[in-house]
Formats: C-alpha cells, structure tokens, sequence
C-alpha cells in the first residue's frame, strides 16, 4: 500500500531519501521540498550531503530539497565537487546557477574546464552563460571552454556522411553553447570585442 506522503514526519521522508524504492525515494524528496523549512530538517538534509558514506541518490535528493526551499548550497560544494560521480559534480555547478552566484564561484567554474565530463562541463557553460555581463571575467571564463575543433573520432551517419562522434561531438556541442550565449548578448559581446 502507497502510503499518504503529505502525512508522514520529516524524518520518516528523510529516511526514504535514495532508497531502493525510486518512486518512493522521489515521492519524499518532492513531498519535503514542498513543506515550509524546518531547522532540524534542514540541519538533517545538509548532514546526508556531506556525508561521503550516503548514496549519491540520497546526497542528491537531500540537495534538491535544499535548492526547492530557497535555501543555500553553497557550502556544500567542496564536498560534492570532489565526488567521483559526474552527477553529484553536475548538480554542485547546478547549485551555483541556480543560486546566481556565478561571480563568487568564478574559480570553481573555470576548473570545470578539466572535468572529465562532458554534462559538468556542459553546466559550467550554462552558468556562466547565464551571468554574462555581471562582470568581464564570467566572459573570460566562458570564452576559454570554446576549444579547437577536434577532428577525430569521426563515424559514418545513416546516409554515410562522416559526422563527428565522441569527445570531438562533445567539444562542438561546447562550442555551440558558447556562441549560443555570446549571441544571446550582443551588447555584453560587442563590447567585450571592442
């Protein structure tokens, strides 16, 4: 039987959090971000992130909460940046979007730049992109993940036309992202150029 999420306690959605169980697992993740924030909840979902020993799902989950309420990350990001798990290091970028804090996190975003991963990186992108024109270095940063073309590895299309595969699509579709914001901001752009 689906219990009634609305009427259980903080802690017992807190305990079901990255549980096997993944439609329970979200049902309680979404259930607390809905609910006002409490301090022993909030207290509760900040230990679970930190906590290197907790599933990458609850860590997540945990941190969702937090960014649904209004409620900073922002201390987290050490912690989750060093993660071995592309997700949890995407969501950690994620956390600076959506906190707007482009700006103060400038280094952090630059370093993406040597993530091994193409969805980290790809968000590093969305960020700065985002806050272009909050201040001349977020276009600095921005402009150095539009590497060289890459020329290989390349695989045949269905019509046999040679495309671009691999980490040289990867690094086009970054390329495409920056020029993407570069002309969603043409005044920020041209000045920056002249």
């Amino acid at each position: 039987t689906v219990p009634d999420y609305t009427q259980l306690t903080s802690l017992d959605l807190i305990a079901r959090l990255g549980g096997a169980n993944t439609a329970d697992a979200h049902l309680a993740w979404q259930t607390l971000a809905d609910r006002t924030p409490e301090v022993a909840t909030t207290q509760s979902l900040r230990e679970i992130i930190n906590d290197k020993k907790a599933s990458d799902a609850r860590r997540l989950q945990a941190l969702w909460v937090l960014g649904w309420q209004k409620q900073s990350a922002l201390e987290h990001l050490p912690v989750l940046l060093q993660s071995e798990n592309r997700n949890v290091r995407r969501e950690a970028i994620n956390v600076i979007r959506a906190e707007n804090a482009a700006v103060a996190q400038l280094e952090v975003l630059r370093r993406c730049q040597q993530d091994p991963d193409p969805e980290v990186r790809t968000a590093a992108i969305k960020t700065l992109g985002e806050a272009l024109g909050q201040q001349e270095a977020i276009m600095v940063a921005l402009l150095e993940f539009a590497k060289p073309s890459l020329d290989a590895p390349l695989a045949p299309s269905h019509n046999g036309k040679m495309i671009r595969v691999g980490k040289a699509y990867e690094r086009e579709f970054e390329r495409f992202l920056v020029r993407m914001y570069l002309e969603r901001q043409p005044e920020v752009t041209a000045k920056f150029l002249s």
